[in-house]
């Protein structure tokens, strides 16, 4: 029998969550209930928006949950199914530097071409 595996991921709260080995053992097990630890309906958001960011539905999932249940499935992936941050490069701490370096630039330049101009203008 041949598989085919694709990414279960999701971003939550600029948070990537990697559930494609979680989905994929349960499916080989044929969904034997000790390999479903997560809440269902959280699985199903990370299975029907993968690869999207599913801040508001798992945020939806979260608040039926009672206030154990849901720091067990939250404590459960920031542990195992935790791959890392969204790309933050277009945030705003990121762009002010850029941006400082252009007008910096800037401002060194037009005081050489003032100078240049300087100096032709005295010299010619």
């Amino acid at each position: 029998m041949i598989f085919f595996f694709c990414r279960i991921w999701g971003v939550y709260n600029t948070k990537v969550y990697d559930l494609t080995d979680y989905v994929n053992s349960g499916n080989l097990a044929n969904n034997n209930p000790i390999w479903q630890f997560l809440d269902s309906d959280l699985v199903d958001v990370f299975k029907q928006r993968s690869g999207q960011d599913i801040t508001k539905p798992m945020g939806k999932v979260l608040d039926r949950m009672n206030a154990t249940a849901r720091a067990q499935n939250m404590n459960c992936l920031e542990n195992v199914f935790l791959a890392g941050q969204a790309d933050f490069r277009k945030s705003a701490r990121c762009q002010v530097q850029n941006y400082l370096l252009i007008i910096i630039s800037a401002i060194l330049m037009a005081s050489i071409v003032m100078k240049c101009a300087f100096f032709l203008l005295r010299f010619c």
